[in-house]
């Protein structure tokens, strides 16, 4: 098979009336540990670094903030579990779209995609990308005072982390576009790393906590708000756990998908769960509600509080989990978002069965591959268009 086409696969399947259906598919490629890592990498962004104070502002108090994490944990892995569901049901790629598409017809499933092309991917890429912009270089540049940046100095950061931004979101369109294995090795990595990191948080909680400080433990309700507030530090909740949806949206590249895709998400959505709850615990270990509350990052006032040296490291791990979290978001967008690949299917499905019935067993449809091969470039480009104009206008 020509390397051009690696990424491809000419595969049967079976359709819903239990004929077998030809068509052209990407490889494969993604295991259990694949799957996982989509799924934490695409979830665990940079907003738990810096901001997680959301839930606590709205709850009032330490105890009612760590049960908004976990109950958030338990609704999102819900919603994961009902589309894990629809994921081996309909078992294509597309995640939302492909359901909508099914169950309610053409009409809405274009809409929802049109909003997702030009709203929602976008941004999102956006946002994790101008954080990874604006903390890279932040170790590097320790001669600037945050608190005390004249005009051209913050004028100077901000396009220094736009260049930064633009630069890392290329490269991941231009690798999402040419491999999918190197993709996926990339948010392994990512994944890895930014567990590593949250890991040496709680680590570091833990040891305190073994050595008494417990001062903000010990009254864990005292102020809490009313239940309406608390109802709204849960949206605070379940907007740090987008992203448990996003492997539906590659079910194709999943092998076995009956069974790594129900997996991946009973075994990724604990795994975040129980690291936003633990990372939050730790915080609260070494740090008062009002430090949090105050604070522009969290984690860098938490390492700074523990030792002064550790806090150039928490914006490189900063920035690397909001790269990650990108080449989630973008790895996911080129299977999610593109008409075309339904309409190539039912050409695929065409010509295969046309010339299976001709007995030809060599058929090679190098063409649709071709063909296949350029929307999930095209997909990616205009993805990047979309975040560009996001960058230039908006920002």
């Amino acid at each position: 098979m020509d390397t051009a086409h690696k990424d491809f696969d000419s595969s049967s399947s079976t359709g819903s009336n239990g004929e077998a259906s030809g068509r052209i598919q990407l490889k494969k490629s993604m295991g259990l540990l694949n799957g996982v890592t989509i799924i934490v990498g695409s979830i665990i962004g940079s907003g738990i670094f810096i901001t997680p104070s959301g839930a606590l502002i709205k709850s009032g108090s330490v105890g009612a903030t760590i049960i908004v994490w976990f109950v958030a944990g338990i609704f999102s892995t819900l919603g994961a579990l009902s589309f894990a569901e629809l994921g081996t049901t309909i078992s294509r790629s597309g995640g939302e779209y492909a359901y909508i598409l099914e169950c309610f017809g053409r009409v809405p499933a274009f809409l929802y995609l049109w909003v997702n092309i030009l709203m929602v991917r976008p941004i999102m890429l956006a946002i994790v990308s101008m954080a990874f912009g604006y903390y890279l270089p932040k170790p590097f540049l320790t001669f600037m005072d945050d608190s005390n940046l004249t005009l051209e100095q913050t004028k100077f950061l901000d396009d220094l982390a736009k260049i930064i931004a633009a630069i890392g979101l290329i490269l991941l369109v231009i690798i999402n576009s040419m491999s999918v294995k190197i993709a996926i090795k990339i948010q392994d990595i990512f994944t890895i790393g930014k567990l590593i990191a949250l890991g040496c948080v709680i680590l570091a909680g833990v040891v305190k906590l073994c050595q008494g400080h417990v001062q903000n433990f010990q009254n864990p309700f005292e102020g809490t708000n009313s239940i309406k507030d608390v109802s709204l530090a849960l949206y605070s909740g379940l907007f740090a756990y987008v992203g448990w949806n996003f492997l539906n949206c590659v079910t194709d590249e999943l092998k076995n998908p009956y069974r790594n895709l129900p997996l991946s998400i009973i075994i990724g959505m604990p795994i975040v769960t129980i690291v936003y709850v633990l990372t939050n615990i730790a915080y609260f270990v070494i740090l008062t509600p009002r430090e949090i509350i105050d604070s522009k990052a969290v984690a860098f006032d938490f390492a700074s509080k523990l030792d002064y040296r550790l806090a150039w490291v928490m914006p490189i791990f900063v920035s690397l989990s909001a790269i990650g979290s990108a080449n989630g978001i973008l790895f996911t967008s080129g299977s999610a978002n593109s008409e075309k690949d339904i309409k190539l299917a039912k050409v695929d499905r065409r010509l295969e069965i046309y010339y299976r019935d001709k007995n030809t067993d060599n058929f090679e449809p190098t063409k649709n591959r071709e063909l296949l091969r350029t929307t999930k470039e095209d997909s990616m480009k205009n993805y990047f268009k979309s975040a560009y104009l996001f960058f230039k206008n908006i920002i």
